[in-house]
């Protein structure tokens, strides 16, 4: 449960935490001197993964950079640096506050074993009473340990202030979808996940942790000792220049217990690795809404996952995902195919109903009702088939996109899978067609419009039962799609031109192996046996009520005349 209050309200509420409680003194203490007098000094650390540097102003962590990831101006993809800040805010017995991003902290210790590097610092305002930070750096990953310690008796018992400002940094080359994929995600073992991209947003039950989710990457913190109390969140867009380096500034703060262990994660957005952070985490992948992310989690990831072991080139990865999917779809499908045949067996037929009803379509669809009945044809089991097999192409339709495999992943003339190819492009703003294009054509976007078209053409001349502006409409919408899918994953739109390819070659094959005087001979045989047992035959129950409303339809029909 959540309420969100306008942009004003959280300026007001990110200005009140800057400016009413902090303080770099302590009640009866001496002071502890500012920022300006104290030297800052950064303790850089690195693992296989990662690189860190610590402040000792603040104790906190300055920068995180990933060390095998680059971004779309090819320097290495930084999820935190001193544009964002992590602040700590510290309540006193007095019930006053001290912002110890103001405070000097002391390195007391720095050691190494063979599977993490261990800091610990510490802020002692004086004699007694204590503040320590412990960070745990494990030898590769992307987790940092982060332990808290409260001492002494003027501090008040109870908790910690997490403010985190962070300014999002673009690492796509597509600015528009990088915005509507960034988020803040946040997470209870007892309501699951939720998101915000709002301006400020109130959380009313304590969470297990958050995450500054972008597309590929997300950087996040994690209770390891309970859970967060009093979430508070905030996401508003920087600009909309197309040249702009930041893309949306976010802002999380939470209150953490005075003494407790977390770890943060600075890292991709990698179904297996975030799967081993937290329960929940791996949730910052996003693999579809419900069903279709449930065949992307058991079905084309451990696919992909096989494939990615056998191969190294990612477009041949897809056309081998194609193939399989389409074998172990060919026997529903194949039923489809079926199902067209003998609806083109009997439209010679069909078409004296029509002409002898000449435009009476009531009557025209009882005889055809009746006529289906009689040689044992269920006019939608070719549509059934087709149904079946949406689940897996929404499911990609997200799965693709959203693939940090593909990022950088080159291809034929596409430099970069998980995003749109544009070999075809310019700079000036041309009327009307930037509006729908962009400054860009994708090819294999135009490849899988024209398959398209050509799979409309082709199933056409062997559909019977799409006629008048129901053939127009397969040929409109795969340009409709042109212009939505032009600005999407290349390794998404290669999917479908191979996938309609494919589509149209097993048809092909297909309809050679289908015997329409078999059919025919089955459907005589059918209606001998229908007229012989005195039209008796048991109805379907969609025949029944199929019958039914074109009784009533045609009852009606005569009411008004």
């Amino acid at each position: 449960k959540t309420t969100q209050t306008t942009t004003e309200q959280a300026d007001s509420t990110a200005t009140a935490k800057a400016d009413s409680g902090k303080q770099t003194t302590l009640p009866g203490d001496t002071s502890i001197g500012s920022v300006a007098s104290v030297e800052e000094k950064l303790i850089a650390l690195e693992n296989k993964d990662l690189k860190l540097e610590l402040s000792n102003i603040g104790g906190t962590i300055k920068s995180a950079r990933l060390k095998e990831y680059t971004n779309y101006y090819d320097k290495h993809v930084t999820l935190l640096d001193e544009e964002s800040q992590i602040s700590h805010i510290l309540k006193t017995k007095a019930n006053t506050e001290v912002d110890l991003s103001d405070v000097p902290f002391t390195v007391t210790s720095q050691s190494e074993n063979d599977t993490a590097t261990i800091v610990t610092m510490a802020y002692m305002p004086s004699p007694g009473n204590k503040v320590v930070y412990t960070y745990t750096f494990p030898k590769e990953g992307f987790e940092v340990f982060f332990s808290t310690s409260v001492e002494g008796s003027k501090f008040k018992d109870g908790s910690i202030r997490v403010f985190w400002k962070n300014l999002l940094k673009r690492h796509e080359q597509g600015l528009s979808e990088s915005k509507q994929k960034s988020w803040i995600n946040y997470y209870s073992n007892d309501e699951g996940l939720d998101d915000t991209n709002s301006d400020e947003t109130l959380v009313d039950y304590p969470i297990n942790w958050f995450s500054f989710k972008q597309r590929f990457f997300n950087a996040g913190l994690i209770s390891l000792s309970g859970s967060y109390a009093s979430p508070k969140f905030s996401s508003t867009e920087v600009n909309n220049d197309i040249d702009t380096v930041h893309i949306k500034s976010c802002i999380a703060s939470v209150t953490i217990p005075m003494n407790s262990d977390n770890k943060f994660y600075f890292g991709p957005n990698d179904f297996d690795i975030c799967a081993g952070v937290a329960e929940g985490y791996k949730k910052n992948v996003y693999l579809g809404w419900g069903p279709f992310g449930v065949v992307n989690r058991f079905l084309v990831l451990p696919l992909f996952r096989v494939l990615d072991n056998m191969f190294s080139n990612y477009g041949i990865i897809i056309l081998i995902m194609v193939i399989i999917i389409k074998i172990l779809l060919f026997p529903i499908a194949f039923k489809s195919y079926l199902s067209m045949a003998k609806m083109k067996v009997l439209k010679p037929q069909i078409d004296a109903i029509k002409e002898k009803n000449n435009g009476d379509m009531a009557a025209v669809q009882q005889e055809q009702m009746k006529l289906y009945k009689q040689v044992g044809v269920n006019p939608l089991s070719g549509c059934i088939p087709v149904l079946l097999q949406m689940p897996i192409l929404l499911a990609l339709f997200n799965y693709f996109p959203n693939s940090i495999e593909l990022r950088h992943e080159s291809f034929l003339w596409a430099q970069d899978l998980s995003t749109y190819d544009a070999p075809i492009s310019w700079s000036a703003d041309i009327p009307l067609i930037s509006w729908l294009l962009g400054n860009h054509l994708s090819v294999f976007t135009l490849l899988m419009t024209v398959s398209q078209i050509a799979y409309t053409y082709y199933n056409n001349q062997i559909n019977t039962t799409a006629t008048g502006p129901m053939k127009n409409i397969g040929y409109i919408m795969p340009v409709i799609f042109m212009f939505v899918l032009n600005n999407f994953s290349a390794g998404l739109t290669w999917y479908y031109f191979v996938s309609n390819v494919f589509t149209i070659a097993q048809q092909l094959i297909a309809t050679r192996f289908i015997n329409k005087d078999k059919i025919k001979a089955t459907m005589d045989a059918n209606r001998q046996k229908f007229e012989a047992g005195g039209g008796s035959k048991k109805k379907s129950k969609f025949q029944a009520r199929l019958e039914e409303a074109m009784k009533a339809q045609e009852a009606r029909k005569k009411g008004k005349k």
